[in-house]
């Protein structure tokens, strides 16, 4: 009987270390699943914020590119303005009808301009993809 017993024990104690080794690999495998679980929310977390902050970059350049574009036809349209105004009569001169058309003709032009400018401006913004919020 004790033949028996040891060969018994010679062949579950081979067995046991095998579930063993296997059980421990299974739990490493787990954790490992998990941690890339959580490192794919941590990069989705990640992608979107990165996302958020191009559509941030992106709407600040549109605004500086806007206001200066804007900035700039208004100096245009002053100006035009001011010629238009010293074209008037006064005490000291006669008046310019040219002078004073031309500068109507100028602030026209440099309205209709900035319009264009801003139709072209708002329909490439309806037509680019939505990147974020």
């Amino acid at each position: 009987m004790p033949r028996e017993s040891l060969d018994n024990h010679r062949s579950i104690v081979p067995a046991i270390l095998a579930f063993c080794v296997v059980g421990r690999l299974a739990g490493q495998r787990l954790e490992a699943i998990a941690d890339l679980r959580h490192r794919n929310t941590d990069l989705a977390a990640e992608r979107e914020r990165t996302a958020a902050l191009s559509v941030m970059v992106e709407r600040e350049r549109v605004t500086g590119d806007l206001d200066a574009l804007l900035r700039l036809n208004l100096d245009r349209i002053s100006a035009a303005a001011r010629n238009g105004h010293n074209a008037t009569a006064s005490p000291d001169r006669p008046a310019d009808p040219e002078l004073a058309r031309a500068a109507f003709t100028e602030i026209e032009a440099c309205g209709r301009d900035s319009l264009s400018m801003i139709r072209a401006l708002i329909q490439d913004l309806r037509h680019q993809p939505a990147a974020g919020p």
